[in-house]
Order: C-alpha cells, then structure tokens, then sequence
C-alpha cells in the first residue's frame, strides 16, 4: 500500500496512523497499521468505494463535520482535572502492531501496541505540565494532531512507560499501548498535573493502625494483597506494587528503633512510604531487602506500607509485626490467617508463623510441641522415600563416631509429615528429631498413608545442646552441676597464689566432683528428655494422622 501511495504522480503523500488524505479527488483513511480502510459499498454502488462528494470532502478535510465515531473509549478530560493524579480506567492491549515499521516513523521506540487505541482523551483545552503514563505496560503511543506522535517505553528498573510535551493541545488525543509482540498487558492510563500537588487518596481508605509508643506487645497484622493492577517497584526490586497501600500507620509521636518484619511464603518485595507532607511529593522511601528491617527513628505522620507481588494482582498471604527492642515476642503465637495451600519452597514454618525462629524450635521441646499441633495441613512436606545416610544427616543428636554410647541414627521414612525450618532443607519431625534433607527429595503432599513414629528417635544429645534444651525437671541436677562448676573454678583461682602445692594435689578432688556431676546431668537429661519427647508425640501422633487421614 506504501508503494502505491508513493508512485502516484504529482503527490508526495506518506501514509500517516489515523489520518485522512486526498488523492486523485478520493478520501483514503489510514490506520495505524498503514493499511488503507475501505469503505462498505453504498447502497446501489457498482464500486467498492462511494464516489467523492466534493462538498462534503471539503468541509471534511476542513474539519467542518463530525470526525468518525473514535475506535477506543472516549474520555473527556477538563484542565482543572480532579484528583491529581487522575485514573482514567482499566484496560488490556495485544502487541499487535509495530511501532517501528509504521510509516509515520516513530524511531524514538520499538515495539508493538494494539491495533485500537485504549482510550481517546479529549481535552477541553490545552494542557502543560501534565504527564500520561501506562503503569502495568511497557510502551504508550500518543497521537494528537495532524501526524504528530510522541511515544516511550518502560524503563529498565520498572517505571512505567509515559508521555509529556510542553502542552498539550486542546481536542482528541488517542492513546495506543502494548509492548512486547503477541503479549497481553493489564494496565492503568493515568494522568498527572506535574506542577499541582498530587492528591493522596488512599489516606482515608486503607486501613490504618494508630502507634502512639512502642508496642508493649508485638503489633501483628496478617492480609491478602489486593487484586488490583499493580506497577513495577522500581527501587524496591521487581514486585508488582499497588497504588493503594496495604496498610498504613498514623505515629502519634517520633518514634526510635522500630522493627518491622513482614513475612510471606510466597516471593515479595517491601515497600515503605512516608511521612506524608503537604505536596504529596518526594516523600521517602524505604525499601526492605529481606524479611526484617530495623528504622532508627520515624517521624510521626502518616506512613503507608505496600507489599509487592511477583504478578501483577496476584493474591498472596503476608504477616506484618512491629515492635521495638522490649516488646515481648511469643514465637509459636498462630497467626490470624493461614495459608491454603503451598508448594515445598513455600513451606518454611517461620514464614507462616510471624515471630517465629529456627532457634526457637531448637532450644525448646515445648515450642516443637505446640507447633506440631498447630500447623496447617499446607505446610507440612513428606519424604518421597526412605531415607538414610547417604541422603540425609541427623542434626544435633550425640555422634555415634565421638559418643560410643549414641544409639544408631534413624532417618524420616517414606511419607512421614516433617516440617520445614529452613529453605535449605533444615527438618523436623514429629518425635523431635531434626535433619538436614535435600530438598529435591521433598513432596508437599504426601504419596501414600502418612507415616508417624510410634517412638522417639535420636533422642541421644551432645552435652551442650541437651543442656541448651533442659526442662524443668532438670533443674536440680542442674544446680548441682553449677555448683561443682563454679567450686572447681574457685580452687583454681586459689591454685594461682598458693604455695602449698600443685593443682593436682588442690583441685584434683573438685574436678573429679565436677566429672561425677556431669554425668548425673547427662543421665538426668536424657531420661527426662525422652519421657518428654514421648508424651508429647503421644499428642502429635493422633492430631497429624486425623489431619491426612483419607
């Protein structure tokens, strides 16, 4: 068609998106893929095309009749617009059309946009200043006017794709958007007065928490994201970021040393903005590069906080905990939602409980219990078969090559609930056994009947860590042992200034009392430890097999 166009003689015509012009006493519209639009035949026409009416291709070209019915959505946009920013809508573009190979030439971008514009802005009259981006897309194509066309494409750190000219002109404005080739993309228009104070909606529609003083008790907030289009972070990595906060805090006073973890099971990113001031503009951000981060002081003001999603609108579970140094923390306290389901990368137990340690589950028998009785079905993952040395290692327990007396280690067996501590393939297992696993050989669902021990395994410890996970039945073997310890470092210190003999012939009888002491505590630890660990599976036991049962 371009070939035509040009061979015509006494014209030196380019095919233009969207205009319309006059060849040889014709009227030739082109769209923006450059191909000419036909007319229907008219009513009694031999012809493909309606003959000209001179008249009425006059006052046409001279823009004396109403243009054609515009293909996108009209939307009439007045100079004093409200809010700022305003939204003009939702929508959804193909990558249809290439932008580079039109024959308008627009070389300033690459990529494809829909055949249709999205929207048509008409604008009641010319507007400076003001800026209209696509967020969620990654190219917007403006044109306006007779042949003029002014595009961008998204930035490599997310921002979204827009346009601005040092005014606008009053009348139509037709916006096309898309990116890449035969990709879909879900988006917002927006335009922005760039000289005008922006308007914070969500200020009085998000939920907000009040913060007067450092919470005495963590504050504990556990929500889904929003569906809604979400953009780019930007600075704060690659998630997708909802205009719309998902929780905002009012600090009645400056705060110092606030902690404000946020943890999810599923990928995300962290964004936190505020205080707000007067404009709406430059207000700091933070953004947290792991699941906790530690603010020397907040201004007091009104802050929002936005968790960003690896989609765009996608649904995902997340758990906010604010604190400061002497706010108590509980680390097996259940959250307020669980999760529905997760796959074995999305079932480390901490993500699902807020406040939440591997440390906790190691130095506490208790914590192991009351977790065990507590996690969702979602979280647990199952050896897909029986395992032993080769594929995995008991963690903690005596060794039997340094502890002659340690048992022979026992290994989780095929479909047996274990729960996940660490990303790394850190286990536990009912009877309270720990391992370190590959996960590969890991499945979020079990493949046949669950397996549970019937009795503990590998309840044999290193003296330090049975110590370190002591109950207090274990008290008083305890107490003695400290008092032989601190017996023997006194003698010690006598044996330094003494002359009246050797360190053996002082403190030899206090060592000896220690040596006798540790082992009491030894035998007192482990009989204690297995009668623990055994009544507390006799809970565990029933409740998991209730859980998978068929």
């Amino acid at each position: 068609m371009r070939n035509t166009v040009r061979s015509l003689i006494g014209f030196a015509i380019v095919a233009t998106a969207g205009c319309t012009v006059k060849v040889n006493g014709e009227v030739h519209k082109f769209g923006l893929s450059g191909e000419e639009e036909k007319k229907a035949p008219a009513p009694g026409s031999t012809t493909g095309t309606d003959a000209a009416n001179p008249d009425a291709l006059a006052a046409e070209l001279a823009g004396e009749t109403a243009p054609a019915a515009p293909s996108g959505q009209l939307y009439t946009l007045k100079t004093d617009f409200a809010p700022n920013p305003t939204v003009v809508g939702t929508y959804s573009s193909t990558g249809e059309v290439s932008i580079s190979g039109q024959p308008h030439g627009v070389s300033r971008c690459s990529g494809y946009v829909g055949e249709e514009p999205a929207v048509i802005l008409n604008l009641t009259g010319s507007m400076k200043n003001t800026r209209i981006s696509a967020p969620g897309a990654g190219l917007i194509l403006a044109e306006l006017g007779d042949r003029q066309y002014v595009c961008d494409e998204a930035g490599y750190n997310g921002e979204a794709p827009s346009v601005m000219l040092d005014e606008w002109p009053a009348g139509q404005l037709k916006l096309f958007v898309g990116g890449g080739k035969d990709k879909t993309f879900k988006y917002e228009v927006r335009v922005e007065d760039e000289k005008r104070p922006l308007d914070i909606l969500w200020k009085t529609k998000v939920k907000t928490v009040d913060v007067a003083e450092i919470p005495k008790d963590p504050l504990i907030l556990s929500e889904v994201t929003a569906t809604t289009t979400g953009m780019k972070g930007g600075r704060c990595g690659n998630g997708f970021f909802r205009d719309m906060p998902d929780v905002a805090f009012q600090l009645k006073r400056p705060l110092g040393d606030v902690t404000i973890e946020v943890r999810s099971a599923k990928p995300i990113d962290v964004q936190l903005v505020g205080p707000l001031n007067e404009t709406g503009r430059n207000i700091p951000t933070s953004c947290f590069n792991d699941d906790r981060t530690t603010i020397n002081r907040m201004e007091a003001g009104l802050y929002g906080l936005r968790v960003g999603t690896a989609a765009s609108g996608a649904e995902v579970l997340y758990h906010i905990v604010v604190r400061g140094k002497d706010t108590s923390r509980n680390g097996v306290l259940a959250p307020a939602k669980f999760a529905e389901e997760a796959t074995v990368d999305e079932s480390v137990i901490s993500w699902h409980y807020p406040q939440l340690t591997s440390n906790d589950l190691e130095t506490s028998e208790a914590n192991r219990e009351s977790i065990s009785l507590s996690a969702p079905k979602a979280v647990f993952v199952f050896p897909k078969f029986n395992m032993d040395k080769s594929v995995a290692s008991v963690m903690g327990a005596a060794s039997t090559s340094s502890d002659k007396g340690a048992p022979t280690p026992e290994y989780p067996k095929e479909n047996e609930p274990l729960l996940l501590l660490d990303k790394s393939g850190y286990v536990m297992a009912a009877d309270g056994s720990m391992y370190r696993v590959n996960m590969k050989d890991l499945g979020a669902d079990p493949g046949g009947a669950v397996v549970v021990p019937a009795t503990p395994r590998n309840t044999a410890l290193s003296f330090d860590r049975a110590v370190a996970s002591r109950g207090p039945e274990d008290a008083k073997a305890y107490a003695a042992y400290e008092k032989a310890q601190k017996d023997l470092q006194a003698c010690e210190g006598r044996s330094r200034v003494s002359v009246e003999g050797t360190f053996q012939s002082l403190c030899g009888p206090s060592e000896k009392a220690l040596d006798k002491k540790k082992d009491a505590l030894e035998k007192e630890l482990t009989k204690n430890r297995v009668a623990r660990r055994a009544a507390s599976l006799a809970k565990i036991k029933p409740r998991v097999e209730t859980l998978f049962k068929k």
